[in-house]
């Protein structure tokens, strides 16, 4: 057997016209189908449902089902929220960067945009709070071939050590470095770890991994500290309230 594509996707919306009118407005969808039942059809249980269905262009479909007799949808607590998403392709940076403007534009939150190499991607939630990624593709021949050389290997390590292999780490050295990532983040010398609080109960350590330095999270802490940043070499601190987001580490991080 050969699969020949997905046929639809389907997740759960809190409203079924709330999650129409969205996608609509937003991402331009269109409304291709409604199926409505008392009855599940598969296993014939009582639990009447809405089940609409969305174009994804290139005839992708996202389907939701709204279900009023359930209990109010929940999330997979123990698995964090930037992991499960559905990531829809665009066919430009420049229509990400547009579409990130507008989004932005009408209240919704938007991360991004992120520098993958082969892609390029902005985040988001919709009203039911499921992750949305546009995704620009920007990779070369080369790139690919270098990707597909190393799947295999890195699985094998990963499926060993549970630690990331290093083979494509060239995919997020612009994303991870200094300029784009760190923004302000409080500076120290190369021979000790950087530390400072954001928002008073976390920190971020800047640890060196080759020439690229990249943030991990430290464990919490009650007191702030206050360190000068590079930028203002000892004239100012980045735990101020009115410090850029990159500085105070808002938002979400991506993959």
């Amino acid at each position: 057997m050969k699969l020949e594509r997905i046929h639809h996707v389907a997740y759960r919306c809190k409203d079924a016209k709330e999650t129409v009118d969205w996608y609509v407005k937003h991402l331009n969808m269109n409304f291709v189908l409604a199926i409505a039942e008392d009855l599940v059809p598969s296993t014939k249980a009582p639990d009447p449902y809405m089940h609409i269905f969305m174009d994804a262009g290139n005839g992708n479909v996202l389907a939701f089902f709204e279900l009023p007799n359930s209990p109010v949808m929940g999330r997979d607590t123990n698995t964090p929220d930037w992991v499960q998403h559905i990531a829809f392709k665009v066919d430009s940076v420049k229509t990400l960067e547009e579409t990130k403007d507008r989004l932005v534009a009408a209240g919704v939150e938007v991360v991004g945009v992120t520098d993958h190499t082969i892609f390029k991607s902005i985040y988001f939630f919709d009203p039911n709070g499921h992750r949305l990624e546009l995704a620009a593709d920007v990779g070369t021949p080369d790139m690919y071939q270098k990707l597909d050389a190393v799947k295999w290997d890195m699985l094998e390590e990963w499926s060993k050590t549970k630690r990331a292999p290093k083979h494509a780490a060239w995919m997020h050295v612009r994303e991870f470095s200094e300029s784009r990532f760190l923004g302000n983040v409080p500076f120290q010398p190369a021979s000790a770890p950087s530390m400072r609080i954001v928002k008073g109960a976390w920190c971020w350590r800047s640890v060196f991994f080759g020439f690229v330095r990249i943030c991990v999270p430290c464990e919490p802490t009650a007191q702030p500290m206050r360190f000068a940043s590079r930028r203002s070499q000892g004239q100012g601190t980045t735990d101020s309230p009115n410090a850029s987001p990159n500085a105070r580490g808002a938002g979400r991080f991506t993959r």
